[in-house]
C-alpha cells in the first residue's frame, strides 16, 4: 500500500472514531427527559425533593460518582427528608 492510500486509511479512521466518541453525549439529554417524564413528575413533590435528585444528579454527571454510592446518598437523602416531617 502507498503512502496515499494509507493516510486515507487513517484520516477515514480517524473519522470513525471521533464520530463514535461524541455519539455517548446525546444520551444525557435524552436520559434527563426520561427522568424528568418518568420520576420528575410522580416523586418530585417538593422543592426539597428536587433538591436530592439535583443533587443525585450532579453526583453522577458532574463528579462521575459511581451509580451505588448515588443511590445510597439518594436513599439517605429521602430517609432523613421522611423523618424531618415527622
Amino acid at each position: 500500500m502507498d503512502t496515499a492510500g494509507r493516510e486515507r486509511n487513517d484520516a477515514a479512521t480517524f473519522a470513525a472514531t471521533k464520530a463514535a466518541a461524541g455519539s455517548p453525549q446525546m444520551g444525557s439529554p435524552l436520559e434527563v427527559l426520561l427522568i424528568y417524564l418518568k420520576l420528575g413528575v410522580s416523586s418530585v413533590k417538593t422543592p426539597k425533593d428536587f433538591g436530592v435528585a439535583l443533587v443525585g444528579f450532579v453526583l453522577l454527571t458532574v463528579w462521575r460518582v459511581p451509580p451505588l454510592l448515588v443511590v445510597v446518598v439518594g436513599a439517605i437523602g429521602g430517609i432523613s427528608l421522611a423523618l424531618a416531617k415527622w
